[in-house]
């Protein structure tokens, strides 16, 4: 794996998909909540991270 795509760019990945912006509409927010919620994809985020992070150290 390389570097640049490690533990640290999924966490910034995960935290620009889960965090509601500033310019955000109230039906993006729940639109973007409902995708999350329903792919799965912030556990996998997750489960990926910990998985890089335990190979690296």
């Amino acid at each position: 794996m390389p570097q640049q795509y490690g533990w640290r760019f999924l966490r910034a990945a995960y935290s620009r998909l889960t965090t509601a912006r500033a310019q955000e509409t109230a039906q993006h927010v729940l639109m973007r909540e409902a995708i999350m919620k329903t792919s799965g994809l912030a556990e996998r985020l997750r489960a990926a991270q910990d998985a890089l992070r335990s190979s690296v150290g």
